[in-house]
């Protein structure tokens, strides 16, 4: 064999391992450029649900948790310090340092709270906040817009988006270059993933804690990003150009949630978004 011959196949099974590892490498990145059950319940990113039994109702807090963050020190460091308090981990997001800690019903948490705020590596401590969303009070503004004058908003199963006039953006819109963008939803029920006017604008959907009740995260989404230009059912606001990330946790009409199921919640969104299109 010639020396040029030698060269060129060689060359040949070079290129076809590069394009073998290359292959190998897209397709690695495309698996996981949506984030599933596995990726997020591991040692890096878990919390323990919200016990009705724990809440202490007269300042809406878990009786018996802190969300501690601290400067990044290692998982083994942390326990350290907790140690001596008869604590353990029960929730923990490692790109924020996050932790949910669990104590004694005996233990007195603000008193816990004042020494461990004296440790270097300790940046904020919080109670595990506990809120209903049923219990919250709106205060409408005194807008002309806000009189509730229903007479002058339009009919139709859109007549939410041509109350605000969404109409007149899309006009302004169409002519211009619009980027996709990664829309987050943070709800309190399923979504009907499989739905006709939504399945080609969802992303990714994860924690979806009551898959009977499907109906207010699927309109809500719709809203945001039903299926525009297509002949069927309504039109989202986001114009084909918003893609969904779904996460949905407890806390709803009559139910309770918590901080650190809001924190999971938002952590899982924002790191999708990012992994999905950086």
């Amino acid at each position: 064999m010639n020396k040029n011959k030698k060269y060129l196949i060689i060359g040949l099974i070079s290129v076809f391992v590069i394009s073998l590892f290359c292959g190998y490498i897209f397709l690695e990145n495309d698996s996981n450029s949506i984030l599933t059950d596995e990726d997020i319940y591991n040692d890096e990113f878990f919390f323990k649900k919200l016990d009705n039994d724990e809440i202490g109702y007269n300042n809406m807090i878990v009786s018996n948790q802190l969300i501690i963050e601290t400067d990044g020190i290692s998982k083994n460091e942390f326990e350290k310090i907790i140690k001596k308090y008869n604590s353990k981990i029960i929730g923990y997001i490692a790109i924020t340092h996050t932790y949910q800690i669990e104590f004694d019903k005996t233990v007195d948490l603000s008193k816990v709270s004042k020494e461990l705020e004296e440790n270097e590596h300790i940046e904020h401590i919080s109670y595990n906040h506990v809120f209903s969303l049923s219990n919250q009070t709106i205060e409408y503004p005194n807008d002309k817009r806000w009189k509730n004058d229903w007479s002058t908003v339009a009919d139709g199963d859109n007549w939410g988006l041509e109350a605000i006039h969404i109409p007149e953006a899309w006009d302004y819109l169409k002519d211009k270059e619009l980027n996709e963008i990664n829309i987050g939803v943070l709800e309190c029920y399923g979504i009907q993933e499989d739905h006709k006017d939504l399945k080609n604008n969802i992303n990714s959907i994860l924690g979806n804690y009551n898959q009977t009740e499907k109906e207010h995260g699927t309109e809500v989404t719709g809203i945001i990003a039903a299926e525009y230009n297509n002949k069927r059912d309504i039109s989202g606001i986001s114009m084909n150009k918003g893609k969904i990330d779904y996460f949905s946790f407890y806390g709803a009409r009559n139910q309770y949630s918590d901080l650190m199921s809001c924190k999971i919640g938002l952590t899982y969104l924002i790191t999708t978004a990012y992994q999905n299109n950086g």
